[in-house]
């Protein structure tokens, strides 16, 4: 869905809001207000380097982190748009917010290598072997 004008707006006046004064408590109350009136400004305009969430772990600010994540349905693992693009846990492990980083990747679903060479090896298994499968 194409966002509207008046979320895009809205999404760069809170983006701002964010990054001039992210780092006040009652910003962030006030960015999470609007976002909950009106959901569909959480995105990211193009032009923008950073989203909310990115923003939030820039500030070191876990609760908003936590409600993006939560609330929002934000992905940990969206790159921002500068370069090189770095995720929330990084950005926030760049700022000096190292818990704040960690806690984000205890968040992160990693992709296992276990389970990727396992499914692997079960392909075959599953086709009825390599004398069965089809060039």
């Amino acid at each position: 869905a194409v966002p509207s004008e008046a979320h895009v707006k809205l999404a760069h006046e809170l983006l701002s809001e964010a990054r001039d004064h992210g780092a006040e408590d009652a910003r962030w109350e006030k960015i999470l207000t609007e976002l909950r009136k009106h959901p569909g400004a959480v995105l990211r305009p193009e032009v923008r380097k950073f989203s909310l969430l990115h923003q939030a772990a820039y500030w070191g600010k876990r609760s908003a982190v936590q409600v993006l994540l939560d609330e929002f349905g934000q992905d940990a693992k969206a790159l921002s748009a500068d370069a090189p693009g770095l995720d929330a846990a990084a950005i926030a492990q760049n700022e000096g917010h190292g818990e704040l980083a960690d806690w984000i990747r205890s968040r992160t679903p990693k992709a296992s290598p276990a389970a990727a060479s396992s499914s692997a090896a079960a392909g075959p298994a599953a086709g009825g072997g390599a004398e069965n499968s089809t060039p």
